[in-house]
């Protein structure tokens, strides 16, 4: 499999780190992303966990401010 560049699989915690810049994770998740060749894929499970965290998580901050989550990410399901 030489030269074969294999997506690599992320679950919701990752995705949060990567996108709430107020995670404590967040600089290591993006320098990582960042030294990546590889595509990273998800599942329609895991991105509607990360959107209702992400929401939750902007609601406690501010109950009052209105909330607009625009996520772009390829969405693979997994089949069994």
């Amino acid at each position: 499999m030489k030269g074969l560049s294999l997506p690599i699989f992320v679950d919701t915690s990752a995705w949060y780190a990567l996108l709430d810049k107020t995670d404590s994770d967040h600089a290591s998740a993006v320098k990582f992303k960042e030294s990546l060749t590889h595509s990273l894929v998800t599942t329609n499970y895991v991105a509607d966990e990360i959107i209702n965290s992400l929401r939750y998580s902007y609601e406690k901050r501010d109950p009052q401010e209105p909330k607009f989550i625009s996520i772009e990410m390829k969405v693979y399901t997994v089949l069994y």
